[in-house]
């Protein structure tokens, strides 16, 4: 099941994620400041904290309660220890998804966390429902176009070889999917926008390890025959290669501040 993978990738790596998730951070530092703009917050939802390095940032907003949800029971620990000190805190281990909000929240946010989810639909309305009025969702998430070298050095390599192309790469939502899904349900949007993050590495199998160290899977589960890899890697370097021998990998995030 593809959850319990999830769950059981980013609690192996819960150790290493604060070293390697780069872009994350940028994420979450971007974000709070959109956050900082709606108003202030006394009662704070923050769905998939993981490590807690963006709740760490909402506490400096001085909320009365902050529930903190994570589907990692490791992750949640870590973050547990990093900050005993503060008292206002409720911790919740669950997928989302599954979970029943009990209470009403100002604010319901999460950074790098809507990509995992299997149907936003639900989840968007469940959100919507749980805000007080004009309650903000705040979130960032990965979109359609994230790892666009990695599938298109994948497209090439089938198409070299004449065999029928196979989508090795996960599947994102669209910026389009997301805020249509978002109005529909009775969300005014408040602001949106995408911003591409690229990262340069030495080889493709260097990118690949950066995202396996933080827990989350670059492409599906589906198998790829060492031929096929290998050939792939050499098209990744042969499209994308720049001038200094380097090959970029590019996360395209979206940004939301959505209002009840």
């Amino acid at each position: 099941m593809l959850t319990e993978k999830i769950r059981q990738n980013f609690s192996k790596h819960s150790t290493d994620y604060d070293t390697n998730a780069k872009v994350q951070k940028e994420m979450a530092n971007e974000l709070i400041d959109l956050i900082k703009n709606q108003g202030v917050f006394k009662k704070i939802f923050e769905i998939g904290c993981g490590t807690g390095f963006f709740s760490k940032l909402l506490l400096d907003l001085a909320p009365e309660t902050i529930i903190l949800n994570d589907i990692s029971p490791k992750m949640l620990e870590l973050t547990k220890n990093e900050l005993i000190d503060h008292q206002n805190i409720q911790f919740i281990e669950s997928n989302f998804e599954n979970y029943q909000l009990k209470n009403k929240f100002d604010l319901i946010t999460g950074n790098a966390t809507f990509q995992w989810f299997k149907n936003i639909f639900p989840t968007f309305t469940k959100i919507f429902n749980s805000l007080e009025k004009s309650g903000v969702l705040a979130f960032s998430t990965f979109i359609d176009g994230t790892f666009f070298e990695l599938d298109k050095a994948f497209k090439q390599t089938y198409l070299d070889e004449r065999l029928p192309y196979k989508k090795h790469t996960l599947s994102f939502y669209s910026e389009d999917e997301i805020k249509e899904c978002l109005e529909r349900i009775g969300f005014k949007i408040i602001d949106s926008y995408t911003k591409d993050y690229v990262f340069y590495f030495s080889h493709p199998k260097e990118f690949l390890k950066s995202v396996h160290q933080i827990g989350a899977a670059s492409f599906s589960q589906d198998t790829v025959k060492y031929s096929i890899m290998k050939k792939m890697f050499e098209n990744y370097i042969k499209i994308f290669q720049n001038n200094t021998n380097l090959i970029p990998a590019t996360y395209k995030v979206l940004f939301v501040i959505g209002k009840k």
